[in-house]
């Protein structure tokens, strides 16, 4: 910028030089020109009207009084560009030694604490106009800081994330036989129907009639999805199956934990043992059919046992 201006300027001088030799020269020739009174512009100066300089003359004053404006003007302006140019300095200077001022306080946060004392800042040397650190030296500076250190498996353990299992329903243990008596399972096969209770909350028990069909391992009981006694299930699958013989005067009370299957297929494989149980003869695919016409909702409760109590009435 400063070279830029010291050109203009040497431009302007000897563009002001230039002028002022020619408005010399022109001066000269009119002087010349009045003084001769054999010349012929004496004749026609003679004849003019009223005093004053000559046209060559004043035609070079007012030409060197336009170079003068015109140099003055572009000298003023390239200070003023020089002026601004200083000022974008320093501001990008006071820039860069602020973000210096920062990272040299996010190193001292990071640093251990050691037993030297803090420098003084009084003692230190005023920086130089050399020494003062630009934008691009703090960008340089910032980027050094930002460089990773060598990868380890410390540094790469937080960015691994390891999905964890999807979560699995827990498997059932299989049912563990009850090991009854000839004349229990006697007792089974012989009854037509049972009582199942089921709990209330802060009722009574709610006993129904219902089907059975023992397998040796659960007891499979036809119900229906809207059923009161289903709903209770689902609440409470706490449930006692009381099973009796009229004519002998034998009883059992299973009692056990219940689940309820509702989808169809499961439903129509799970009641072949009750179907045949309780329809001899009959096609059990028909017979289902027929039972699935009269009420769609149809579900079955299984109940594995874990304790039961016999005997005979007195």
């Amino acid at each position: 910028m400063e070279s830029e201006v010291r050109a203009l300027e040497a431009e302007a001088r000897a563009l002001e030089a230039e002028t002022n030799r020619e408005g010399a020269e022109a001066t000269n020739a009119g002087r010349l020109t009045t003084e001769s009174p054999t010349h012929p512009a004496a004749a026609l100066m003679t004849t003019s009207s009223g005093p004053g300089p000559t046209a060559a003359p004043a035609q070079a004053l007012q030409r060197r009084e336009f170079v003068r404006r015109v140099t003055t003007d572009a000298v003023v302006m390239a200070g003023r560009f020089y002026s601004l140019s200083r000022v974008i300095t320093r501001s990008a200077s006071a820039a860069g030694q602020a973000v210096m001022a920062d990272l040299d306080s996010i190193r001292r946060e990071q640093e251990p604490e050691s037993g030297t004392a803090p420098e003084d800042p009084s003692s230190a040397e005023p920086p130089t106009a050399a020494s003062e650190p630009t934008v691009a030296a703090a960008e340089q500076v910032g980027r050094e800081d930002e460089t990773p250190g060598p990868i380890t498996p410390a540094t790469l353990a937080p960015a691994i994330v390891v999905p964890a299992p999807p979560a699995t329903a827990p498997v059932p243990p299989p049912p563990v036989p009850l090991n009854l008596t000839p004349d229990q399972e006697a007792l089974l096969e012989r009854a037509r129907s049972a009582t199942l209770g089921v709990h209330r909350p802060g009722l009574s028990p709610h006993l129904t009639p219902a089907q059975f069909h023992w397998d040796g391992l659960v007891f499979r009981i036809p119900s229906l999805g809207w059923a009161a006694r289903t709903t209770n299930v689902r609440r409470e699958p706490r449930v006692t199956l009381f099973v009796e013989d009229a004519q002998s005067g034998e009883f059992g009370a299973i009692s056990g934990r219940a689940t309820i299957i509702e989808r169809r297929t499961s439903v129509r494989e799970q009641n072949e043992g009750l179907l045949r149980r309780y329809y001899p003869g009959a096609d059990p695919d028909a017979q289902w059919a027929a039972l699935v016409a009269e009420d769609p909702d149809r579900v079955l409760i299984v109940v594995e046992p874990d304790q039961t109590i016999w005997g005979r009435r007195a």
